[in-house]
């Protein structure tokens, strides 16, 4: 008997995935629990990036293992285009095994997944990403989550100021989003979002630090906005330090984004306000957002 979690996409994706594998190991020690990497192989983004970063370990299931209980063509298959568009129309025709449980909606929670039979093997398929899976673990989880002390010249400096002050951390995605249809989070949003926390914020000087894949953008849009500054340079694999940085704001505005969740959630400030926008991830019903977070 095994079950195996899929780890697909980018770091945030990733870090929602294995914390629902973490909440899982916490409801089932004794079960054998094993991730399936394949997914963040070949696409756009950093690969599999939890161990380089975090550190973080678990067993890694084999092409064998997983081809027992899904039906889902790994990624870095051979031909893996043609078996993945073969397989969809199979999927629409004849659904999934009944040890390939996918989860539909990746942000919708459903405890199914920690009520299964456990004398069975599954794989499980989604990107979980609602705190709710593992909301009881959550001292666990962000105790896993630390950071690499960063240590070049850069990003200590952006690192001080926006520990010496009363920083906002702004996050703004649009590259890949634009490139894949994503409806993406108006600027409206954000000068709302500025002037509540000015607003709750009274005789306290706000410093903002932009977030974005998308700099020449927030730099002619936030012209305006005084003490606003756009962070560059932390691309590749060294975008998590984007993220790290976020997470020592004081406070957050956030997009619809799993990596922005992260920047966020990890925000140790115990007054933080944390202001999303009240737009799902295009095709999902929730946000990525904890209840105490204000929605605008």
């Amino acid at each position: 008997m095994m079950i195996i979690i899929s780890i697909g996409g980018g770091l945030g994706n990733q870090m929602f995935e294995y914390a629902f594998y973490c909440m899982f190991k916490h409801l089932y020690p004794d079960v054998e629990v094993k991730l399936d990497i394949m997914h963040t192989l070949g696409d756009n983004h950093n690969g599999y990036e939890l161990e380089k970063i975090f550190g973080v370990q678990a067993e890694k299931c084999t092409k064998e293992e997983l081809n027992r209980v899904s039906d889902i063509y790994p990624v870095d298959g051979a031909h893996y285009k043609y078996h993945h568009f073969i397989e969809r129309i199979r999927h629409k025709i004849c659904g999934y095994k009944e040890s390939c449980i996918v989860q539909r909606d990746f942000t919708v929670y459903d405890d199914k997944f920690f009520h299964l039979d456990m004398s069975k093997s599954y794989y499980l398929y989604g990107v979980f990403a609602n705190y709710r899976f593992f909301s009881d673990i959550d001292d666990k989880i962000r105790a896993i989550y630390q950071f690499p002390q960063i240590k070049d010249a850069t990003n200590m400096n952006w690192q001080d100021e926006i520990r010496n002050s009363e920083s906002v951390g702004i996050h703004i995605r649009h590259g890949d989003y634009t490139a894949w249809g994503v409806d993406l989070v108006p600027e409206r949003f954000y000068r709302k979002a500025i002037d509540y926390l000015q607003d709750r914020m009274l005789g306290k000087k706000l410093k903002y630090f932009v977030f974005t894949d998308d700099p020449v953008y927030a730099k002619k849009t936030y012209s305006d906005i005084a003490d606003l500054q756009v962070i560059e340079g932390n691309t590749g694999k060294n975008s998590y330090i984007d993220m790290q940085l976020m997470s020592l704001c004081k406070h957050n505005i956030i997009a619809n984004s799993t990596f922005g969740f992260w920047g966020a959630y990890l925000n140790q400030n115990i007054s933080k306000i944390i202001v999303v926008p009240n737009m799902p991830y295009t095709g999902c019903k929730n946000l990525f957002a904890c209840d105490e977070w204000v929605r605008m």
